[in-house]
């Protein structure tokens, strides 16, 4: 399971390179609301692990300003189904993809939607 909290960097460790089929792969990261899986958010972060065929280690931060190519993420709180799909350039649609799905996890976002912005 991924755990994220609202308004920090958050580092998140999986096994993502086993299953690729691509050598140096990128990842796009897809997050679907589990009360209303309608609702996708899509965006990619770096894998910053120094073993990456042990191990892949990206740090995601969770900021109201989203900047989807950068792993800088805006997400409400609550739980997710999460689609991690492997690429050949830094992506964020899922049709540019090799259309792989490497790991499906739930992750759980924890904290307060409703902080005035000057508080976060």
């Amino acid at each position: 399971m991924i755990v994220l909290n609202k308004n920090q960097t958050n580092t998140v460790i999986l096994e993502l390179t086993t299953s690729s089929s691509l050598l140096s792969p990128n990842y796009l990261f897809e997050f679907k609301r589990g009360i209303n899986p309608s609702v996708i958010t899509y965006f990619t972060a770096v894998d910053t692990s120094t073993y990456k065929c042990r191990y892949n280690r990206f740090e995601i931060i969770e900021d109201p300003i989203s900047i989807p190519l950068s792993g800088q993420v805006n997400l409400l709180s609550g739980q997710y189904i999460v689609n991690i799909y492997e690429a050949s350039a830094a992506t964020l649609s899922v049709s540019a993809t090799t259309g792989v799905v490497l790991q499906t996890v739930n992750a759980q976002v924890n904290g307060d939607n409703n902080l005035p912005y000057a508080l976060r």
